[in-house]
């Protein structure tokens, strides 16, 4: 059970800093830039790593003008959900981790035609998770 918790972390990590880049590249404080959201919505796979844990996650992801919603799932078995902003083709996450293993997982990414990359850290029950690097693909 550790290690499916441990992969739902690690995803909300990811979301995190994808969430994190987003918020890092705008260019208002008020989450609006001079760019318009790029359409980050559908589903995307890849594999993620990080200083202490890697595997392969998928992103649901839902889009409302540049407000993001969705869910995750690492190594086909650890799931939860997500939300972030987008401006321009940058975006911020956070990753809502399961009560029965709390936690801070949060990041920001960018998107490229069908090509993401996301940059996350934060933490769970078990361990941290430092320098959490990922590269997907829309299906």
């Amino acid at each position: 059970m550790h290690k499916y918790v441990r992969g739902a972390r690690v995803a909300a990590v990811i979301l995190g800093v994808l969430a994190l880049l987003g918020t890092a590249c705008s260019s208002s404080s008020s989450g609006g830039g001079d760019d318009p959201p790029a359409n980050v919505s559908g589903t995307w796979r890849g594999l993620f790593t990080s200083d202490s844990y890697g595997g392969y996650l998928v992103l649901n992801i839902y889009q409302d003008g540049s407000r993001i919603t969705g869910a995750y799932t690492v190594n086909y078995e650890d799931s939860g959900t997500l939300e972030g902003e987008v401006d321009g083709d940058s975006f911020d996450f956070e990753l809502d981790l399961p009560s029965s293993c709390p936690g801070d997982i949060s990041g920001s990414g960018t998107v490229n035609g069908n090509n993401m990359t996301l940059r996350f850290s934060g933490y769970d029950c078990e361990e941290s998770y430092d320098n959490g690097y990922a590269e997907m693909t829309r299906d």
